[in-house]
């Protein structure tokens, strides 16, 4: 793929959504909603995507010390993107020192791919200035930087299409590329497999063949293994980490909470019943001692309709009773008279008279 392929990135570019993250763009494919992200760029380009270092701000006075500066530039105040074009080519030339010559190269890369800009525009000083520290341009997180003019970029081929109507005027909107929209290209080629041939598509055959298919298959970049353990990734492997920490702190508070939740309720629960067997004893209690003064009643009832018991005799009472007894048992032994006995003596008149008495 030599040329950028514009009627792709046309395509996507009018299926984009509204994103609230400034690190992600989203894309409507046939009702798929697609996302490319920094770390999508990431693994495309394979540059460093991390945060801006913290020494990001150069004062005035450092920028116009830059070496670069002095031997390409001739220390002037300021530089643009047509002058940084002469002078790369006049000093691939003339310029013996390969070092020095490196760092040109370096600039003139980066604002003529990564984050290119129109020949009248100027070039950022402070990125002048890093050339004279390599690790610090080397380890610069360049990639945030151009996801970040492309995101803008494609942003506002957006807002321009919705201003006009006019095809011709829309399609001036694609005539100047800003930060590296490529990228968006080979994302696509990545993703639909169905672009897997590499043939430059009209936009009539990607509407046909690709766009309007009732079969879309849309597949996700997954890192490989060898780019997972790269240092450009390393940024990303980290969020990932700090990720699953926060998470796992979250759902040991989550789990806390839910403890101490149930600790209240088993707490509360203990306090309810210990009440309520407090309360069921003192409703015993009371019940009990309801029926304690029933039966009391009933019991004095009872003992006021039973007759009077006679009070136990003496034992004076008893020793004449029983001597009584003993003098009534002495008479009652002597023979009780018979028919053939003789008579007891009977006072009595006799009833024997004769009939001729009568």
């Amino acid at each position: 793929m030599t040329k950028i392929p514009l009627q792709l990135l046309a395509h996507l570019i009018r299926r984009q959504c509204v994103s609230t993250d400034n690190n992600v763009l989203l894309f409507n494919i046939e009702g798929n909603i697609v996302e490319f992200g920094l770390r999508d760029f990431c693994l495309i380009t394979g540059l460093k995507c991390g945060e801006y270092p913290i020494e990001d701000v150069l004062d005035a006075t450092e920028e116009n010390e830059s070496m670069v500066k002095q031997l390409f530039f001739r220390n002037n105040t300021s530089i643009s993107r047509q002058e940084l074009k002469t002078a790369f080519n006049y000093h691939c030339k003339s310029c013996t020192d390969e070092e020095e010559l490196v760092k040109l190269a370096n600039l003139y890369f980066l604002y003529n791919v990564l984050i290119p800009r129109q020949n009248h525009n100027m070039l950022d000083l402070k990125h002048v200035k890093m050339l004279d520290d390599k690790e610090k341009f080397r380890n610069y997180p360049w990639g945030r930087l151009c996801f970040s003019l492309t995101k803008q970029f494609i942003q506002n081929v957006v807002k321009s299409k919705r201003k006009s109507k006019n095809l011709e005027t829309e399609s001036k909107a694609y005539a100047f590329l800003q930060g590296f929209p490529m990228v968006l290209a080979y994302w696509a080629y990545e993703i639909l497999p169905q672009l897997a041939s590499g043939e430059q598509l009209d936009w009539q055959d990607l509407e046909d063949n690709i766009f309007l298919e009732k079969i879309l298959s849309v597949v996700p970049i997954v890192a490989s293994e060898e780019e997972m353990k790269s240092e450009y990734f390393k940024y990303f492997l980290e969020l990932e980490n700090d990720r699953l920490d926060e998470e796992a702190c979250a759902m040991k508070e989550s789990n806390m909470i839910e403890d101490n939740e149930e600790t209240e309720e088993d707490d509360n629960h203990r306090e309810n019943k210990s009440k309520m067997v407090h309360d069921t004893s003192n409703k015993v209690k009371v019940v009990q001692e309801k029926t304690k003064v029933k039966i009391m009643e009933i019991a004095t009832n009872i003992e006021k309709t039973r007759p009077k018991r006679q009070p136990k005799p003496s034992k004076k009472v008893l020793e004449n009773v029983k001597e009584q007894k003993n003098a009534r048992g002495k008479k009652n032994d002597s023979p009780k008279p018979t028919r053939h006995s003789p008579r007891i003596k009977d006072l009595a008149p006799s009833f024997d008279l004769q009939i001729s008495q009568l």
